[in-house]
């Protein structure tokens, strides 16, 4: 990668960081393999119950290698991502077309997800002509859900459980997140951690803010009687804000002297490692009754939140990392991953259902993982790229042919960075 291309262009603008969207690729497929590997038991107990079944499970469930499985893991670096790439602009005091950032968001985030909603009934239908049930071509009841409950997900304002496409619950705070986010830009500027601010260090009083909220919500929640949306929106929205906090000092992260020894960047990787590889002993503890439940959940919701934040700083400005999730296969599968993310459930619900799996072999996972990929890229082809040329068309305005006037108005919703992934 040149000097050019990782500092920018032109005076003012952002540089684009690929680095990003192979981050993304291999989020994305993480979270195809732990949806496929949670049909094996043992990994199954190991994750949600950490109690693994033999050595195997304990590696990739209790073992710092758990960050590699960790789907859950995965969603949490989706929304710190979210939020460092649309902030990102705002931190730099790059002009900003405010006023087509509402329309453009809603299209990049909708459309793809009602394209989902079609694939997963037609999936559906496929898997009930398999396995013979259902009593019309596609039988929502007989699948245990139906068209109003599908017609009220795919709002992505207000979600019940769906056996069609169980992952569209995270798109729900990435939807806040977007709608939040000009005035929580507004409220920050007047607290004075906008770009202007003077005391440059500002910034971190709201990402200790956001730490702290993460940390206390299982507390919270369990002394405090709230709706089940506000639970979840103290433990989602703030990861979107460390995200934030990341964008504030994407220059000085960049331009960090330690981030050109190499040495230096792989011992930063092995500790971030470890923050997120927490999750397992914590779990361990809590399960055999050494640790509150309360305190472990704020404990792995920190270890989480810091990891993530950590792994995106990291790839800013190590250049190993760059180059390795810079490569042509990363930036595929990261142009990718909104629909790796939106695609990937019915397909593993029809191999299911077609090949009676029971358990997740090496095979299986493959298999699933390839499908997926191969569905992806068509409906990336049919869905999700055109909906991408529609969102940055909206609000243009016609351009002479002749003169071209330079344009150093950033928009956070067309930048390539900005496609979002969620995942469950």
């Amino acid at each position: 990668m040149t000097e050019r291309a990782l500092r920018g262009d032109r005076a003012g603008a952002l540089p684009r960081l690929p680095a990003l969207d192979g981050l993304r690729g291999i989020a994305a497929m993480v979270v195809v393999v732990y949806h496929t590997l949670r049909l094996s038991p043992g990994f199954y107990d190991g994750i949600f119950s950490f109690s693994p079944h033999d050595a195997v499970s304990w590696a990739m469930t209790i073992s710092p290698l758990r960050i590699i499985f960790d789907g859950t893991f995965a969603v949490w670096l989706f929304f710190g991502l979210s939020g460092f790439v649309l902030s990102r602009m705002y931190w730099n005091g790059t002009p900003t077309r405010w006023s087509r950032y509402y329309p453009r968001r809603i299209v990049r985030l909708y459309v793809p997800v009602l394209g989902s909603a079609l694939v997963a009934v037609v999936f559906l239908g496929i898997q009930q002509a398999v396995t013979h049930t259902g009593h019309t071509p596609v039988d929502l009841g007989a699948a245990g859900t139906s068209a109003g409950k599908l017609l009220s997900n795919v709002t992505l304002l207000a979600l019940v459980s769906d056996p069609l496409n169980g992952v569209w619950w995270s798109m729900r705070w990435e939807v806040w997140y977007s709608l939040l986010l000009p005035p929580l830009m507004v409220v920050l500027a007047i607290c004075g951690c906008g770009p202007r601010r003077r005391w440059r260090p500002a910034p971190l009083v709201f990402g200790v803010l956001c730490v702290v909220v993460i940390g206390m919500q299982p507390y919270l929640t369990s002394v405090i009687t709230v709706p089940d949306w506000s639970e979840r929106a103290m433990l989602y929205l703030p990861i979107f804000g460390i995200g934030m906090v990341v964008a504030a000092f994407e220059g000085p992260i960049r331009d960090a002297a330690w981030m050109n020894r190499s040495a230096r960047g792989w011992v930063t990787l092995v500790i971030v490692v470890a923050v997120v590889g927490l999750r397992g002993p914590v779990g361990v503890l809590a399960a055999g009754g050494h640790l509150a439940p309360v305190v472990a959940r704020g404990v792995i919701g920190v270890a989480s939140v810091l990891g993530a934040a950590g792994l995106i700083a990291l790839i800013l400005g190590w250049a190993p990392g760059i180059s390795a999730l810079s490569t042509r296969p990363l930036q595929w599968a990261g142009a990718r991953s909104y629909s790796l993310y939106l695609v990937h459930l019915p397909v593993l619900h029809l191999a299911v259902a077609a090949f009676s799996l029971a358990d997740a072999s090496l095979l299986t996972v493959a298999g699933v993982l390839g499908a997926s990929l191969v569905v992806a890229e068509g409906f990336y082809r049919v869905v999700e790229g055109p909906s991408i040329r529609l969102t940055r068309r909206i609000g243009e305005r016609r351009r002479p042919i002749v003169a071209v006037a330079r344009d150093d108005v950033a928009d956070p919703v067309s930048e390539p960075e900005s496609v979002v992934v969620g995942s469950g």
